[in-house]
């Protein structure tokens, strides 16, 4: 009687296990999405990882470490926000580290490598790949490209969560399923479905800069957690930059953001944003001599998968559409026309965002930021184009210049300026 029972328990075991797979996938499809208030905290110590259930998407997450601005002292922070916080498997980190050995500030440098062994033990402490290391210069178009490369690895039907490491995404559309279902446990695999079923592949947005008590750029800790070390909210990219304030969050695996990780590149831009400039010509990404990356994005491999949607000012597009579907300037295809796809892997291949007032907790302004500006500023505005003129071969370095003058110069967030509150 004891094997019959046995036997029928084990016979039982996968019909219950389906079942319950099942329950699970109904419940999360079935929850309703609104908009929550909460970002998730770090908390001290080891958590266990939250872990996604089966048939959700593949959640993938790509940063970058600087190793010579204090890289390695926000690492542990930011990855016990995303991998304990959120449930993202440590081993679909995508992970770009940077040195810069040859810096004239032989300090910097004593410094920046002893931080990039700290930067590979706390990776390889949560079980994440090797990263890509890049023992060099810092450029912001040097780093597209390997985090193109890397991003390689993901579907088009998978989703990547995109943040520096100073950047701690708050999701407030998970923030409210989670109150929604009493359960601080439900992955962030889970919002990405709920999106997927309502045809969204992206969600934008805006920077909140987290500052010290009293404006002061204060230096980094391990603990406490980060966010009781820099408490204020403050606007200062919006209000002292005065540059881009909004942020590509995450994005499913057919789409890839700009440059600057503002938003998602259309893809009636890709060619001419991807593609090379010549050394006299400022190309798509605002580059003199832009190198060829189109070739690294999925745009080029799934070109009938999206559909080519022509807006005000892209007749001005320099290349043609993939696959002779013509260009934004043929009469067949007017300004504000689609053409193309209109089914495929993400719903009529359009960029599609989440509207949810989601928020970038921004831990930039501590007391290494200093060094950070004054280098960037320096390569930027020094690298000039063959065609003489004087002119930088990086447009961005408008940025850095105001930034020093706002911050650098100051030596501290003028927080009435940057509108701060708690």
């Amino acid at each position: 009687m004891a094997n019959t029972t046995a036997a029928s328990h084990a016979r039982a075991a996968p019909l219950i296990l389906l079942y319950v797979s099942c329950a699970l996938l109904t419940w999360c499809a079935l929850l309703p999405h609104a908009q929550g208030v909460s970002l998730a905290a770090s908390k001290s110590g080891v958590t266990p990882p939250i872990k996604a259930a089966g048939g959700l998407p593949t959640v993938w997450l790509y940063t970058s470490v600087a190793c010579d601005y204090d890289g390695a002292v926000l690492l542990p922070h930011f990855l016990e926000h995303y991998i304990h916080g959120f449930g993202i498997d440590a081993r679909r980190l995508l992970v770009v580290v940077n040195h810069n050995p040859d810096n004239p500030d032989k300090e910097q440098v004593a410094r920046g490598k002893a931080n990039l062994e700290r930067v590979k033990d706390v990776l390889a402490s949560y079980g994440a790949p090797s990263p890509k290391m890049w023992m060099s210069q810092y450029s912001s178009e040097e780093l597209y490209q390997y985090r193109l490369e890397l991003m390689e690895q993901t579907g088009p039907n998978d989703w990547i969560v995109h943040a520096d490491s100073d950047e701690f995404h708050d999701f407030r559309g998970l923030s409210e399923m989670r109150a929604r279902a009493k359960s601080d446990s439900l992955p962030l695999a889970a919002y990405f479905a709920s999106l997927m079923k309502r045809g969204i592949n992206n969600v934008g947005g805006e920077y909140l800069d987290r500052v010290a008590e009293g404006g002061e750029l204060a230096a980094l800790r391990s603990s406490p957690g980060i966010q009781q070390q820099y408490p204020l909210k403050c606007g200062v990219i919006r209000e002292l930059v005065a540059s881009r304030n909004v942020k590509a969050m995450a994005y499913m695996g057919m789409f890839r953001s700009d440059r600057g990780n503002h938003q998602v590149v259309r893809p009636v831009k890709a060619r001419a944003y991807y593609g090379p400039s010549s050394q006299n010509e400022k190309g798509g990404r605002g580059v003199y001599g832009q190198a060829d990356y189109y070739k690294l994005t999925p745009y080029s491999k799934y070109p009938k998968r999206y559909a080519y949607n022509c807006q005000r000012g892209d007749v001005e597009v320099r290349y043609p559409l993939p696959d002779g579907m013509g260009s934004c300037g043929d009469k067949a295809h007017p300004e504000g026309k689609s053409f193309g796809a209109s089914n495929g892997l993400v719903p009529k291949g359009l960029p599609r965002d989440e509207a949810t007032g989601a928020r970038v907790h921004h831990f930039k302004w501590h007391d290494r930021v200093k060094n950070s500006i004054s280098d960037r500023l320096k390569f930027y505005s020094s690298e000039r184009f063959t065609g003489g003129q004087g002119t930088p071969r990086y447009d961005w370095y408008k940025d850095s210049q105001k930034l020093m003058d706002n911050v650098v110069k100051t030596g501290r967030i003028d927080t009435v300026k940057a509108q701060c509150k708690y």
